[in-house]
C-alpha cells in the first residue's frame, strides 16, 4: 500500500466504504472518504479495483454466480 492508493473497509455500521490513502501510520492508515477522514487498521483494509468508487462513500457490491452464465450478475441487496 502507498499514499494515493484506493482501499476499502467495512465501517462500524457494516457499510462498505472506500477512500484514498493520505497517510501511512505504524498501526493504521488514514483515509479520505468523501468529506471525512478515517483511521483504519491495516488488517481491515482491502484493495478497491473500481476507482470510480472513491466518488461516493458507500459501495454497491456485486456477486457473480459461478453457476449461471458468465455475463450474469447477481446483486446482493
Amino acid at each position: 500500500m502507498a499514499i494515493g492508493d484506493v482501499v476499502g473497509f467495512i465501517d462500524r455500521n457494516h457499510q462498505q466504504r472506500s477512500g484514498r490513502i493520505v497517510r501511512l501510520n505504524d498501526k493504521t492508515v488514514t483515509l479520505h472518504c468523501g468529506q471525512q477522514q478515517w483511521r483504519v487498521s491495516y488488517g481491515l483494509l482491502h484493495r478497491v479495483l473500481d476507482s470510480s468508487a472513491v466518488s461516493g462513500e458507500v459501495l454497491e457490491l456485486e456477486d457473480i454466480d459461478p453457476n449461471e452464465n458468465a455475463g450474469s450478475v447477481v446483486r446482493d441487496e
